[in-house]
């Protein structure tokens, strides 16, 4: 198979590619004594919908994200100020369930600032202090580990 990259450079420890057939390969030298490479299709979800479910929402389907390109999802959602519990899941909960990681420290995820999901039961909670309409990227290019990053609009 011909294969054509472009490289992204993200940072010292970790190289990244683009490439034409939609997947995005990855270098982590984080640990130099073990890299890690990795191959992941861009648009990981398929043509499963996937939806930010949770007290916002009844915890339905109402709020679906779009695939905006190179592994990233976006979807609007008016919050109200409060705190809000959360997910990133399919409809039928099976195909993709994505909270809080099991060994992570805390389920809170801080206005702008990246948190990385897991394949968990466990949900994710946001504490708005002022209600207005927020989005919710998520981020690859690992389908299974992506990164939500809720932002005020």
């Amino acid at each position: 198979m011909d294969f054509f990259c472009i490289q992204n450079p993200t940072s010292l420890t970790n190289l990244d590619w683009t490439c034409v057939d939609s997947e995005a390969v990855t270098i982590n030298v984080t640990d130099v004594n073990a890299p890690t490479l990795g191959v992941f299709k861009e648009n990981y979800w398929g043509d499963t919908d996937v939806y930010i479910r949770g007290g916002m929402n009844g915890w339905g389907v109402e709020d679906m994200f779009s695939y905006q390109g190179e592994g990233v999802y976006t979807t609007d959602i008016e919050l109200s100020a409060g705190s809000i519990e959360f997910k990133v899941a399919s409809e039928d909960w099976a195909t993709v369930n994505l909270g809080n990681p099991n060994d992570a420290v805390s389920n809170l995820v801080v206005e702008g600032v990246a948190k990385t999901l897991g394949s968990s039961n466990n949900n994710l909670t946001i504490e708005v202090i002022d209600g207005g309409l927020y989005e919710f990227k998520v981020s690859g290019p690992d389908g299974n580990a992506p990164t939500l990053t809720v932002t005020m609009k």
